[in-house]
C-alpha cells in the first residue's frame, strides 16, 4: 500500500489536508480532501466531511449487504432446484413403488415395472434376470423393449460372466 508523506504532498502542491477515517462492519478506510492553496479547513467543513464519510460508510455497508443478499439468493435458488429435482425423483420412485404394490399378476407387474424403469431412466431396454436351476444360471425372467439384439446382449453378458460377477460382488457394473 502506497504511503504519502508530507514531502510528497508538498511536492504535488498540497497545502491543507483533512483525513477522516471510517470503520464499518467489514470496510475500513480514510477519506481525504486537500487544498492546493493556503486556507485552513474550518470546523463546519470538517463536520460536513465527517457527515459525508458516515454516508460513505453506510453506502459501503449497503453494498456489502446487497452482495451478501445476492449470494444468499443464489444459494436459495440452487437449494430450490435441488429440492425440485429430489421431488421429481420421489415422484418417479413412487410410480415404481406403486407398480410393485399393485394387485397385478406377477408377469404383468414385472413388465409394467420394467416399462416404468425404461421411462424414468430413459433407456431402450430393461430386463430382470433371475438365478434359476441347480447350476444357478441366470435366466431372463422379464423384459421391456426387448428385441433380438437385447436377447443377444443378455446371452453375451452371461457368457462373459458379467451378470454372475454383479450377483457375486453385489455391485453394479458400468
Amino acid at each position: 500500500e502506497a504511503q504519502l508523506y508530507q514531502g510528497d504532498l508538498l511536492a504535488i502542491g498540497v497545502r491543507e489536508l483533512v483525513l477522516v477515517p471510517f470503520a464499518g462492519e467489514v470496510d475500513r478506510g480514510v477519506v481525504g480532501v486537500a487544498r492546493l492553496y493556503d486556507e485552513r479547513f474550518d470546523e463546519a467543513e470538517v463536520a460536513l466531511l465527517e457527515a459525508v464519510v458516515e454516508s460513505i460508510k453506510h453506502a459501503l455497508e449497503r453494498m456489502r449487504l446487497g452482495e451478501e443478499r445476492d449470494v444468499l439468493f443464489a444459494r436459495e435458488r440452487a437449494a430450490r432446484r435441488e429440492a425440485e429435482a429430489t421431488a421429481e425423483r420421489l415422484v418417479r420412485l413412487e410410480s415404481i413403488t406403486g407398480t410393485i404394490l399393485s394387485d397385478l399378476p406377477l408377469e404383468s407387474m414385472l413388465r409394467e415395472l420394467l416399462e416404468r424403469i425404461r421411462d424414468i431412466v430413459a433407456v431402450d431396454t430393461a430386463a430382470i434376470l433371475l438365478v434359476e436351476g441347480p447350476d444357478a444360471a441366470l435366466a431372463l425372467r422379464a423384459a421391456a423393449g426387448v428385441d433380438a439384439d437385447t436377447e443377444a446382449a443378455v446371452e453375451l453378458a452371461q457368457r462373459e460372466g458379467v451378470t454372475r460377477r454383479v450377483i457375486d460382488e453385489h455391485r453394479e457394473v458400468d
